[in-house]
């Protein structure tokens, strides 16, 4: 699988989207208890600073996109990106179940 300048622009911006609203909804959520974070050292770091966690995860997340558009033309870099995605998109539909039962329920 190869993609091409453009489509890889696509899923680092949507990449990018879905971790800067996994961020702002963990935030809000676990801040409120709603619903607490999975990552056990995200939760940690959480606990110690909520703006910790938002400066590490949105630093960290956006320095790896940076990384991934420099290593675009590497095979390896094409086949992991789909997997990272599917991740984020479950996160994703984890914070709308979340947000369903919070503000809709």
């Amino acid at each position: 699988m190869k993609f091409n300048d453009r489509i890889m622009k696509f899923f680092l911006v949507l990449l990018f989207i879905l971790n800067l609203v996994d961020a702002l909804s963990t935030f809000y959520f676990v801040t409120n208890n709603f619903a607490r974070e999975i990552n056990p050292i995200m939760r940690e770091l959480l606990q110690l600073s909520p703006l910790a966690f938002l400066f590490v995860k949105l630093i960290l997340i956006n320095l790896a996109i940076g990384y991934l558009w420099l290593a675009r033309k590497r095979k390896l870099i094409h086949i992991l990106i789909i997997p990272v995605i599917i991740v984020y998109i479950y996160a994703f539909a984890l914070h709308c179940e979340t947000a369903y039962k919070v503000f809709l329920n």
